[in-house]
């Protein structure tokens, strides 16, 4: 690992049915936290879609730190 490098990972714009991101993202998401470990950050921003409250809750609920992207 490089010292000093962040990864920050894109979620998905949109949750499913049940509100909740897809199975297939939270698999990666922990195969990055197992190579990036503290270096990683999943980026958070508004997607003005109707679901952006409850998609940066999900996201919070990953336990991966959030950083603000977008037009803050």
């Amino acid at each position: 690992m490089l010292e000093g490098i962040l990864f920050i990972a894109l979620p998905p714009d949109r949750l499913n049915n049940r509100f909740e991101f897809d199975r297939a993202f939270l698999i990666d998401l922990a195969e990055y936290r197992h190579h990036f470990g503290k270096n990683l950050y999943l980026a958070a921003s508004f997607n003005y879609n109707g679901q952006d409250r409850k998609r940066l809750y999900r996201l919070a609920e990953t336990g991966v730190p959030l950083v603000a992207t977008g037009d803050i």
